[in-house]
C-alpha cells in the first residue's frame, strides 16, 4: 500500500518497479540510452521536455484515451500503471506508469486525476495548469509478457521498446509526477 509513503518514497522505486514488485514479479532491466542513441521514431517521440500526452495525440492524429490497468492511492498520491489508447482506432500508443502527487493540485483537477478517465497530460493542458516536463533518462527494453499484454502485441514475438523515466515539476518547483513511458513498435 501507499499508506504513509509520498511521491519520493514511490518514485524512489519508480512507479513501474512500484507494480511489478506489489504483484510480486521482476520488472524488466531497462538499458539506459543517452539522447543521441535514441532511433526514430522514438527519438521525435520521446526527446523533448513535453508532455507525452500532447505529443502522441499530435503524432497519431487523434486524442488519447486512458485505460487503467492498476492503481493505487492514499491521501497524497495517486499511482497508476496505464495504457495510453487511441480514441479512434482503439490502439494502445503508450504503457507505462505514474505517481502523482495530488496535494499540489487545484481540488477539482486532483479529483479528475482520481477518476482516472483522461491522461493526466490531457487534465493539466484543459484545466491550464502551468507546469514543466523534465526527462530524466531514455531507455530500451525487452518487452515482457505484461507489457506485451497491454500493448496487444504478440506473446511469442521479441520486441525491443524504448522509453523515458520523465518527471512533471510546477512552475514554482514542486515535484508534480514521476513517470516511466513505454512506447510500442
Amino acid at each position: 500500500m501507499l499508506e504513509n509513503s509520498t511521491i519520493q518514497d514511490v518514485a524512489g522505486l519508480d512507479p513501474l518497479a512500484y507494480f511489478y514488485s506489489r504483484s510480486g514479479n521482476t520488472p524488466p532491466e531497462l538499458v539506459t540510452l543517452v539522447r543521441e542513441e535514441m532511433p526514430e521514431p522514438y527519438k521525435g517521440l520521446l526527446v523533448h521536455e513535453n508532455d507525452m500526452t500532447p505529443t502522441l495525440e499530435l503524432h497519431y492524429e487523434q486524442s488519447m484515451c486512458l485505460h487503467v490497468i492498476d492503481h493505487e492511492r492514499d491521501e497524497k498520491t495517486c499511482a497508476r500503471m496505464v495504457v495510453l489508447i487511441g480514441s479512434e482506432n482503439e490502439k494502445p500508443a503508450e504503457f507505462g506508469a505514474i505517481c502523482i502527487n495530488l496535494e499540489h493540485l487545484p481540488v477539482p483537477v486532483a479529483d479528475a486525476v482520481v477518476l482516472g478517465h483522461k491522461p493526466l497530460g490531457g487534465l493539466l493542458a484543459f484545466f491550464d495548469i502551468e507546469h514543466r516536463s523534465s526527462p530524466k533518462a531514455y531507455f530500451k527494453v525487452r518487452a515482457d509478457n505484461a507489457i506485451k499484454k497491454a500493448l496487444k502485441l504478440d506473446l511469442e514475438q521479441a520486441y525491443e521498446l524504448y522509453g523515458r523515466k520523465n518527471q512533471l515539476w510546477l512552475l514554482d518547483g514542486t515535484k508534480l509526477a514521476e513517470v516511466v513511458e513505454i512506447l510500442p513498435p
